[in-house]
């Protein structure tokens, strides 16, 4: 009887090995960022490496954070020096030296200790949301007397009364995570009149890490004055996001222009508030894909590689049939150009609207035996 005992016990500790192990190395998949790619031109490739390299260190600690379900805003907080504390090991790959410029391709493990103290010493808690933070930049448009639809912009002058309007609002619903920025040279000399109708992501990145926000929101402000109402075009520019609204309001109270104004401001501050509640269930990097298919073995090949990217979290199967599959992935490459991440997996992306793309036939290997079709 001892002796079985013995042997149960010993069975029973060789099971508890096991699962610690199996859950050791669970932990460490969460915490490997692979396939980072990253590039910088410096006055020396030694500079320029080390441009590129805090760069990848960074975007994977980005990603990690999604990984964690924590705002990505709290890697703007970080330094490059305590970013490279969390890090265990990188592995290096594709690496290219061309005069003073340098690119690689980054694998990167961080440790779950050092991660877990960095996050204890910022005093940010596991399963707690924290409240993304966005930029607001309120542009007033008048039209012309060309007698064509052009506009003229105001952004930064003081004849900006949509600005004014906004921050009053924001100050007297003290939503203290939509910032405007300041209109100091360096933010002037970046968003002017000539570009703040296309503004993309990368443009206005470093205001981001300034500011410590996630993205911004344009709100473009139009004055009807024959039909006495007020549109606002709502931009949202995020990582992986590039998303426009309209808003009309109709002035039936017969309000002033000011009155008007700052009621417009009101609502479209309340419509911000209510877009962050609907988006806050959702990943901010959620992206879905329409995939062309002939057969099921097309589908086969392309959901491997995709899930073997090391560009997803997750995928769910939204619909399939004999002709496409419909798929919404958690997208977590580095690379904010996400049709330029599939192209480096042989996957060739069409957008079709926001975080929505196609992905073509022609992009699928194709398979030897086409005559087994989904039915």
């Amino acid at each position: 009887m001892f002796r079985r005992l013995k042997v149960f016990f010993a069975f029973s500790l060789l099971s508890l090995s096991f699962f610690a192990n199996a859950a050791f190395a669970e932990s460490a998949d969460n915490y490997m960022i692979s396939g980072v790619t990253a590039s910088a031109s410096s006055k020396s490739a030694g500079e320029a490496k080390n441009i590129a390299t805090n760069n990848a260190r960074r975007d994977a600690f980005t990603t990690l954070l999604t990984r964690l379900s924590l705002s990505t805003a709290i890697a703007n907080d970080a330094s490059n020096d305590e970013i490279f504390d969390m890090v265990r090991s990188e592995q290096i790959a594709e690496e290219k030296i061309a005069g003073s410029n340098y690119s690689a391709t980054f694998n990167i493990l961080f440790a779950r200790s050092a991660v877990d103290s960095f996050l204890n010493q910022k005093s940010i808690k596991r399963g707690v949301v924290v409240e993304d933070s966005f930029l607001v930049l309120p542009v007033k448009m008048t039209k012309r007397d060309s007698g064509n639809d052009s506009y003229q912009m105001t952004v930064w002058e003081d004849a900006n009364e949509w600005k004014a309007a906004i921050a009053k609002a924001l100050k007297n619903k003290a939503l203290n995570n939509f910032i405007i920025p300041d209109s100091d040279l360096s933010n002037v000399s970046m968003i002017n009149q000539e570009n703040v109708e296309k503004l993309e992501y990368s443009q206005i990145e470093p205001l981001f890490a300034r500011y410590k926000t996630v993205g911004a929101y344009v709100l473009f402000f139009y004055f009807d004055d024959i039909e006495n109402k007020v549109s606002i075009t709502v931009k949202n520019i995020r990582k992986l996001q590039r998303k426009q609204v309209k808003l009309s309001f109709v002035n039936v109270n017969r309000l002033s222009y000011q009155g008007l104004m700052d009621k417009v401001a009101d609502k479209t501050l309340e419509y911000l508030v209510s877009s962050q509640k609907d988006n806050a269930a959702k990943s901010v990097n959620s992206v879905k894909l329409e995939v062309q298919i002939s057969s099921f073995g097309n589908w086969k090949m392309l959901k491997n590689k995709i899930e073997n990217s090391n560009l997803i979290n997750q995928m769910n199967i939204e619909a399939i049939s004999k002709d496409y599959v419909k798929v919404e992935i958690d997208y977590a490459g580095s690379d904010p150009d996400i049709i330029s991440a599939f192209a480096k997996i042989g996957l060739t992306l069409t957008q079709k609207s926001d975080n929505s793309y196609l992905v073509s036939v022609a992009a699928i290997p194709a398979m030897p035996n086409p005559q087994t079709n989904i039915q």
